[in-house]
């Protein structure tokens, strides 16, 4: 739960946080500790270099070593940025992913590709870096705007109809029903994606299959981006 993993981040030594401002307004109870922290402003626009860099800069300023554990608290594009930065410095940190989107808990914290946007080019510089552990706590769906659920659903779904077409009717009768999906649904996402990846981590075969709807989405993603215009990447 989420009073759990309070409790818990609060007691944990060698400890580091980085966070996002919205989390950091909205769950206020999971900073109080006197762990090292770094909260940023994180959108797509700033999935950068010099983002990476204020992180780097963050680890030396507190003397990060491997004997430290890095909580990446938020959505897919700090974990994007973040598990970039930690997966090079000091030749790869030990890391625990805490998403709070289901868009995260479903895709880009369990997925190992970590990326920044170089020279206006969508995830141009990056690695495959995975977190040695995932907490999902679906406590945090509850302040989800409808769009940012949808924008889950959309993975949920895309892997559903690549893998398992028994789990599509599961889904979509489960949206059918409500926009906040259960604990086991998510579950089951989870390891159906980690089926694959466990298969071909560096995206040589049979991941494709999870490039579904993704590759053309990212073109349209970067058609409205040079038009200033936000369109979900879900």
């Amino acid at each position: 739960t989420f009073e759990q993993f309070t409790e818990n981040l609060q007691y944990s030594n060698n400890c580091i946080i980085l966070s996002e401002k919205t989390i950091y307004t909205l769950y206020p109870q999971l900073f109080q500790t006197n762990s090292p922290r770094l909260i940023l402003d994180i959108n797509e626009k700033n999935k950068s270099l010099a983002t990476a860099e204020s992180i780097w800069n963050f680890f030396v300023q507190n003397k990060i070593t491997k004997t430290h554990t890095v909580f990446i608290i938020g959505g897919g594009v700090l974990h994007d940025v973040a598990l970039f930065a930690c997966s090079v410095f000091k030749r790869g940190l030990q890391v625990i992913s805490v998403p709070t989107t289901l868009l995260s808990m479903v895709d880009a914290s369990i997925g190992g590709k970590n990326a920044i946007n170089y020279q206006c080019i969508k995830n141009l510089i990056g690695t495959i870096y995975l977190p040695s552990q995932n907490i999902i706590i679906p406590d945090f769906l509850k302040t989800l705007s409808q769009q940012e659920l949808l924008s889950g659903w959309a993975e949920i779904i895309k892997i559903a109809m690549v893998i398992d077409k028994d789990f599509y009717a599961t889904v979509t009768q489960q949206m059918n029903n409500s926009l906040t999906p259960t604990f086991s649904l998510i579950e089951k996402s989870i390891q159906l994606k980690l089926h694959i990846i466990q298969q071909d981590l560096n995206d040589e075969g049979i991941r494709q299959l999870l490039n579904f709807g993704h590759t053309i989405a990212h073109a349209i993603e970067a058609i409205y981006d040079e038009e200033n215009k936000y369109i979900p990447h879900g």
